[in-house]
């Protein structure tokens, strides 16, 4: 009797009008209740061997706690002077130690249900005390899921130049399922956009680094062609200043007497020596 077994099993029992219970049904005695019972049958063995033979319908009636007094002083009155006869007093102590019995295996059967009712109660509140503890930690992860939430929307809703929105003040209601499926889900949509953002990031990488390598190669190009161009104009300018330095020369040795033509001597000489400070370069 007990255990995990006796949890779900129905136990229907009836009562007489002196609220003692009669008969049980559903209810299966442990053996240490069997034998208890096994050795209160002993004893009254012996005394039930001298009753008569009628007294084999006595257990099946199951005599109140009056009957056996009652029966005594009827006996005695009705028999009047006599004294009663030895199948009497036998058949009196056997209903005797029937009700004895009976009432000894009504003690064990109340203690038995009494330790099942204690069992199933300790039982049914323990299950009562983990079910409140669960749901008061699911409660409290959810009131810290909800407070993380809302400091989260409120730094990303304050002002940068104000003193910011309290956005906590009225936040939204949020609902945070209890099983785990929602957490994997939401670490797998989580890694799905930090694989996307990875992606992104080296494909803007790569761009920029190409858009790096077309700038140093017009920059080299534009380099080289001003470097060109430079030298080109230094070679064109020392040209003409060296055709210009040979200018004179040249006109000299192809008109010798053009500076006869000058009236003045004096600037005659001056246009020589000029001539030759020239040539002399």
């Amino acid at each position: 009797m007990g255990g995990s077994e006796s949890t779900g099993r129905k136990v229907s029992f009836g009562m007489d009008e002196e609220e003692r219970v009669r008969v049980l049904r559903g209810v299966r005695l442990s053996d240490e209740v069997v034998n208890r019972m096994k050795d209160s049958d002993l004893p009254s063995k012996d005394q039930s061997t001298s009753a008569a033979s009628g007294t084999a319908s006595a257990p099946a009636a199951f005599p109140s706690k009056a009957g056996p007094s009652a029966s005594h002083p009827a006996s005695t009155s009705t028999g009047g002077a006599h004294k009663p006869t030895a199948a009497g007093v036998g058949q009196q102590y056997a209903e005797e130690d029937l009700y004895r019995r009976y009432e000894r295996e009504q003690a064990i059967i109340q203690e038995e249900l009494a330790r099942l009712a204690k069992r199933e109660r300790e039982s049914a509140h323990e299950k009562l005390s983990a079910s409140i503890l669960r749901e008061k930690n699911s409660t409290n992860q959810e009131r810290r899921k909800a407070e993380h939430l809302c400091a989260c929307v409120g730094s990303q809703r304050k002002k940068p130049g104000g003193r910011g929105s309290l956005a906590c003040r009225y936040p939204e209601p949020v609902q945070f399922p209890a099983d785990r499926g929602y957490q994997a889900k939401e670490l797998e949509q989580k890694e799905a956009e930090l694989q996307r953002l990875n992606t992104f990031y080296r494909e803007q990488l790569s761009s920029i680094e190409k858009k790096n390598l077309e700038i140093y190669r017009l920059t080299a190009e534009q380099y080289h062609t001003a470097a060109t161009n430079a030298e080109l104009r230094v070679s064109y300018a020392h040209g003409m200043e060296h055709s210009k330095a040979q200018k004179p020369l040249a006109l000299w040795e192809i008109n010798p007497f053009r500076t006869a033509q000058v009236g003045d001597p004096h600037l005659r000489r001056n246009h020589v020596r000029t001539l030759r400070e020239e040539v002399a370069k």
